[in-house]
């Protein structure tokens, strides 16, 4: 019988990379406990966690239900906070790997980060800012 990853005998052949635990800069769940536990506390909560996540402006107004310029008036701030915690540590997750702390550097793993870091939607750059 071969072994799980191509060796003759069982445990003999390529063995698993080791999981190596992301260390955030910024913690998700401390920024979420400091919003109000109210139901617009936990529009709120649900606004910057699924922006710290990735999601744009229009799933973020698909999952509260409400229009994207209403989402954008009312959580905002909220939203582009969950992108400045989520840019952050993904940033710092590059610099790990290219330093080599502990997991192989992925240049796969590097350019869907590196997609993730650009603005998403030009028009929210704009939104209050006069130059």
């Amino acid at each position: 019988m071969a072994g799980q990853h191509g060796g003759k005998r069982p445990g003999a052949g390529r063995k698993r990379a080791a999981i190596i635990a992301p260390e955030p800069i910024l913690e998700l769940v401390e920024l979420l406990e400091r919003l109000p536990r109210t139901a617009v506390g936990r529009q709120r909560r649900c606004a910057l966690a699924l922006a710290a996540f990735g999601a744009d402006d229009r799933q973020i107004s698909a999952a509260l239900g409400m229009d994207r310029e209403q989402v954008t008036q009312l959580f905002g701030t909220d939203i582009d906070l969950g992108r400045i915690a989520l840019q952050a540590n993904i940033r710092k997750e590059l610099m790990r790997a290219a330093l080599g702390d502990g997991r192989p550097f992925s240049t796969a793993a590097a350019a869907a980060a590196l997609k993730l870091l650009a603005p998403q939607d030009k028009s929210r750059l704009d939104r209050g800012v006069s130059t």
